[in-house]
């Protein structure tokens, strides 16, 4: 009698104590769950079961964690899985979120998260964004978020490195499809203050002799019956104030050659480049395989300067057995040129040689002393064009307060980089 009077005692301060809360670590078939104690526990009198939502022992929904939890195995509940962790409804923790993999399909709000693996999608359409991440704040400002790639991975045979940062942009289906990757530097408060640098790439250094990794690539979508996308598309920031200017859409800068390698490229461009504005160069030629022996050596040849913007027109005609000659120009030429400079030559014999009538109605008349005299000419015309007009190049012009004593090739004059106006630029 007092044997099973006993055994009832016990089997009630379970059930009591089972009912109240669950204050100490539970080990469930060896899943040991360690941290602040979870309360709110479902159960049957047996307190059986695996800690699914469908077995006697389960973990309510939408558990709040007050400090950090630590998992050394899986958590199966309702709502939710950890080691694969899966959180159906909102998972607040004011601690710290470590997990070997962390799958959010509503809300997490932590301090910081640490997973090798974070999948989110944001099911409610009032959640603009799927993840949001702020830096700390401090003199430099925190990182939002940090991607790292693995160490390295086999394709096709090839060991490569992982992908940092990888942005899919989302697809609309009857707009524009989504950004893949945006970036927006922060703001400078301070007086003279540079604004934060909106998407930076540095690329990896190679082990021994191998090639260096892109810094930034940029590969344009493909269509399937309409233009592709551009690779990479650059619009400098608006400017303010008297003396100042908009932002530069891109910068470019060769990288320094050392123990004899030659400095690099600011650009380079493998196909035909347009430009609807102005060009401003240093020198420039034009570098192809030399003609008598392409396989071994380049030929090149500068181009003609001038302060004006100039047009040249040439080629070589005969006069007749009267010694005259019409030269007729394009039918756009009178409405392109102003300011039309001659020159003649005679050729194959000696004979004088003027221009008889000068240019009208696009066409000029050359008369010579001799009749069926080979004459080269050649006319020059300055553009008198919309744009030409207003875009006329400043042959001379001071250089502004900030810029003077720099340089735009500080090399030529024996100078030092750091003279340099366009690694000013960069720098700012």
């Amino acid at each position: 009698m007092n044997k099973h009077r006993k055994n009832r005692l016990i089997s009630m301060q379970v059930c009591v104590i089972a009912s109240a809360t669950l204050f100490v670590a539970v080990s469930v078939n060896a899943q040991k769950i360690e941290g602040p104690p979870l309360v709110t526990v479902t159960h049957d009198a047996t307190l059986q079961g695996d800690g699914t939502s469908a077995s006697p022992l389960g973990i309510s929904a939408s558990p709040t964690v007050s400090g950090a939890l630590t998992v050394t195995g899986d958590i199966q509940a309702k709502n939710i899985v950890s080691a694969n962790s899966t959180v159906n409804g909102a998972l607040a923790v004011t601690g710290n979120v470590q997990a070997n993999a962390t799958i959010v399909d509503d809300k997490v709000t932590a301090q910081a998260i640490f997973a090798h693996t974070i999948g989110v999608q944001a099911q409610d359409t009032k959640i603009k964004s799927a993840i949001s991440a702020f830096g700390s704040l401090g003199v430099e400002g925190g990182v939002g978020i940090i991607g790292i790639g693995s160490s390295s991975f086999v394709r096709n045979g090839i060991l490569m490195g992982g992908t940092g940062v990888e942005g899919d942009g989302g697809t609309s289906e009857s707009g524009d499809g989504g950004v893949g990757v945006r970036g927006q530097g922060g703001e400078g408060t301070l007086r003279d203050a540079t604004g934060g640098i909106g998407v930076q790439g540095e690329g990896g250094s190679p082990a021994k002799t191998g090639r260096a990794g892109v810094g930034v690539m940029g590969i344009g979508g493909s269509a399937i019956s309409g233009n592709g996308g551009a690779g990479v598309s650059a619009i400098g920031g608006a400017g303010a104030d008297k003396g100042k200017s908009g932002g530069i859409g891109l910068i470019a800068s060769g990288g320094g050659g050392d123990l004899g390698a030659a400095n690099g490229l600011a650009a380079e461009f493998d196909g035909d480049v347009r430009i609807s504005g102005s060009l401003v160069k240093g020198s420039g030629s034009f570098k192809i395989d030399h003609p008598l022996d392409p396989e071994n050596k380049y030929l090149s040849h500068s181009f003609v300067e001038s302060p004006d913007m100039m047009n040249i027109y040439n080629g070589n005609v005969t006069t007749d057995s009267n010694g005259d000659a019409l030269v007729q120009l394009p039918e756009y030429f009178a409405a392109l040129n102003r300011d039309c400079r001659y020159q003649l030559t005679v050729i194959g014999t000696f004979a004088d040689s003027t221009i008889a009538e000068e240019l009208n109605d696009n066409h000029f008349r050359i008369r010579t002393s001799l009749p069926n005299v080979e004459v080269s000419w050649q006319v020059t015309g300055i553009r008198q064009d919309a744009y030409a007009n207003r875009n006329r190049i400043a042959v001379e012009e001071d250089k502004p307060a900030s810029k003077r004593g720099f340089y735009l090739h500080p090399e030529a004059f024996g100078q030092p980089l750091e003279k340099s106006i366009l690694m000013g630029l960069q720098q700012k």
